[in-house]
Parts: C-alpha cells; structure tokens; sequence
C-alpha cells in the first residue's frame, strides 16, 4: 500500500464494486401517501432539494449539530456548496438520500439512533460511487480506521472542521481520501504495526468502543453513564455485549484489557 503522508494521508482507491440498492432506500419503494391517505412526511422532505445545478450537493446526517452548530449556512456560506437534503438518524438517512440526489455525504459518526458504523456501510451499498465524510469528536485512529475500511473517503475531527471541512469535501471530490491532521499519525502507526486487538475491536459499534475507552481510562460504569449521558442499565448492557463480542469471561477481563488498548487519559 503507498501512502503518502504530506500534507494528508493518500490511501490508494479500491475498485468500485456493483452494489444493490437498499430496498429501502430506493425511490420506488416510497409511498406518497400512507394508507390514510396523508402525505409521507419522509417522501416530501426528501424532494425538498434547494442546491442549485452548479453546487456540489450534500447530504448532511447531522445530529446534535456538527460542530456545535448548523453546518448548513457554514456549507452553503462557502462558494460551490449546496445542501440537498438532511437527516438526523440512520433510518431517515435512508428515506430520504436517494431521492436528494447527493453528490456527496457529510455524516456525524454519532447518531442519535442507529450505528454510525453500520450506516457507512449502508450508505456505501446504496451507492458506492457517492463519497461518505464521516466527522468524529473522537481522534482515535481506531475510528478513523473502521469508517474508511466501511467505504468511507474521509475522516474529519469535530473541533477541526472548520479549518477543514473545506479542504475535506474538495479532497473526496477530486477521488482523494482525506484525514485529519490530529489523527494521521496516530492511522499510519496503526497501519504499520498492527496490534493483535484491532480486528477484535472491530466487531465494536461507535458507542460500545466508547464504553471500552472510557473502562480503559479508569472511568467507573457511573463515571461512564454521566459522561455519555446514558442510564446505568444502558451502559451494563454496553458493558455486557462487549465482552460478549470480544469472547472476554468477566468484567475483571474486561478492565484488564480495556487497560491495555485503551491507556490514555480522558481528554
């Protein structure tokens, strides 16, 4: 593999691969009208398309608001951007984005329902050709490293956005892959020595790997549940299902080696 690390990482394309549509996702499938008789909300927000023929046309899966704020009039305040379409969980994502005609897709890896992961590797079978900009609020090369092996072609750290977001979108346009400089470094290392835990730690959803992190840290299950804004029985069966997934026997186990992964402090 030949990556070139200045000024961004440059991973070499793989081919692109014939994919059905998602059933669910595609226009003929979707009703105007339910069997009241009533308008389909998701079908008519969907057609609602304001960027102009010269835009490149984006879809954003953005909530809470990427970068703590609307990135609409941020997107549509720089020349040649346009908004197609939005959505705020991955079920609605899939509703409405074929019918939006996106060029590409700008999605919050943190979703209020749903995976992040699973919906990178949604959106890629939908459509491969259509290029995904995954932005994080974490800098973990982990992260980085699922959303591109899912299909997507970009990896953008929150607090950086605005510095980069620009240079991003440009990048996956032009058949590039981009990643952030706060977390570059971190990706190549991991590329180059492999640990024998980050196959395993793949199996994770977006959230369970926050659960893992936070475990390594030294963060209790009510240090857990307050940070991530979660009930404590939301976070046991977080807790539980990773250990389920890893093939780990109990929580001592599991703290050992969330230990050994995930060293760091909390930022």
């Amino acid at each position: 593999m030949r990556i070139s690390i200045s000024p961004r990482v440059r991973l070499p394309l793989a081919p692109i691969a014939d994919h059905a549509r998602l059933v669910e996702a595609s226009p003929r499938n979707l009703s105007r009208r339910d069997r009241s008789g009533r308008k389909n909300c998701d079908y008519e927000m969907a057609e609602h398309s304001p960027a102009s023929g010269t835009d490149i046309r984006i879809f954003v899966v953005d909530d809470p608001p990427l970068m703590g704020t609307s990135i609409r009039p941020f997107l549509e305040g720089n020349s040649g951007f346009g908004v197609c379409g939005e959505a705020r969980t991955s079920r609605e994502t899939m509703l409405r984005v074929a019918h939006s005609r996106p060029d590409m897709i700008l999605q919050d890896l943190m979703l209020p329902e749903g995976d992040g992961f699973s919906l990178v590797r949604k959106l890629h079978a939908w459509n491969p050709r259509v290029p995904i900009l995954v932005i994080s609020t974490h800098p973990d090369s982990l992260y980085a490293e699922n959303c591109l092996r899912l299909g997507a072609r970009g990896f953008v750290i929150a607090r950086d956005a605005a510095d980069e977001l620009v240079s991003a979108i440009q990048e996956v346009m032009n058949g590039g892959i981009f990643v952030s400089d706060l977390v570059q470094q971190n990706l190549l290392s991991s590329l180059a020595n492999r640990r024998p835990e980050m196959k395993l730690l793949q199996r994770l959803s977006v959230r369970e790997l926050e659960v893992i992190r936070l475990i390594g840290t030294g963060c209790t299950m009510a240090g857990i549940s307050d940070r991530l804004r979660i009930n404590r029985k939301t976070t046991a069966a977080h807790r539980d299902r990773i250990k389920r997934k890893l093939g780990l026997s109990d929580n001592h186990e599991l703290v050992k080696s969330a230990q050994e992964w995930f060293p760091s402090n909390v930022d």
